[in-house]
């Protein structure tokens, strides 16, 4: 999530920031929804990617990936 947040595109990613109806904003909110998708492709193994190919949003992606996987425990994982 870190780089998500980094990059300004964890609150498309979380559906926190819904597409715009401004038609001047539309394409920059679709490419930044393109980045987030990239992102968590890349973020994962590709022998894994399966599981979100057929999305077609990062909330989508992001959502199947926490059914699948669970949500990481930061202090677990240590």
């Amino acid at each position: 999530m870190g780089l998500l947040r980094s990059k300004g595109l964890y609150r498309i990613v979380s559906g926190q920031e819904a597409k715009t109806q401004d038609e001047d904003k539309v394409a920059k909110w679709e490419n930044r929804q393109d980045q987030a998708c990239g992102l968590i492709g890349m973020s994962i193994s590709p022998d894994l990617r399966f599981h979100i190919t057929e999305l077609d949003t990062p909330n989508e992606a992001m959502k199947q990936l926490t059914k699948v996987f669970g949500i990481k425990n930061e202090i677990r994982a240590h």
